[in-house]
């Protein structure tokens, strides 16, 4: 877990307290996933916020040059980010890093969870935000831009993706026209014309 330089807890990663885990385990399953099984995968739905009981779980980017460890989570410490709310896609991958156990909350009963309990559903949002947020940061995302660094179409698309929170990696290049690659699920690359 990462500090801020006050001492404070890393608004990414909080740890719940017993309390919170107990009002959450009315809503899920206590699984369990040996080390180095797959939790979220970045090509599939996420469908599960899940609580670290026990052991550790490792947040990875994939990148060209394969998996880089991001984020550690220890118990007390939850998965997701703002894709748990709408149902996307993950974006990044998440394994055991050793044999752990999970509270596995289905995104439905996270919905109503939020709606029911405000002090929980205020400290799941903080942090999906901050996550996000991050996440946009390191250009970590489910689209690619690639273009000129020229090209006013380029930083209008860049501008019009930031603006709308999605993290979106781009690399520019000698070329006039931008080219948007959707990774993930999605198989297209599209040419943007004016």
């Amino acid at each position: 877990m990462d500090n801020n330089s006050d001492g404070s807890t890393d608004p990414r990663f909080p740890l719940l307290n017993d309390s919170q885990i107990a009002r959450l385990r009315v809503h899920g399953e206590v699984r369990s996933f040996g080390a180095g099984e797959t939790l979220v995968e970045p090509t599939r739905a996420v469908r599960h916020l899940y609580v670290l009981l026990t052991g550790r779980l490792e947040g990875y980017q994939i990148g060209i040059g394969g998996e880089t460890v991001f984020a550690t989570l220890e118990p007390g410490m939850f998965t997701g980010e703002l894709n748990m709310l709408t149902g996307r896609h993950g974006l990044v991958r998440i394994k055991a890093a050793e044999d752990s156990s999970v509270l596995a909350i289905e995104r439905n009963a996270l919905l109503d969870l939020l709606k029911t309990d405000s002090e929980l559903g205020n400290a799941l949002l903080v942090t999906f935000i901050a996550r996000r947020l991050a996440l946009v940061e390191q250009g970590i995302g489910e689209i690619v831009l690639v273009g000129s660094n020229h090209s006013a179409d380029t930083f209008r698309i860049k501008d019009f993706l930031t603006r709308n929170i999605s993290p979106t990696p781009s690399s520019m290049l000698r070329q006039k026209t931008p080219w948007i690659f959707l990774t993930g699920s999605a198989s297209a690359s599209t040419s943007c014309r004016s």
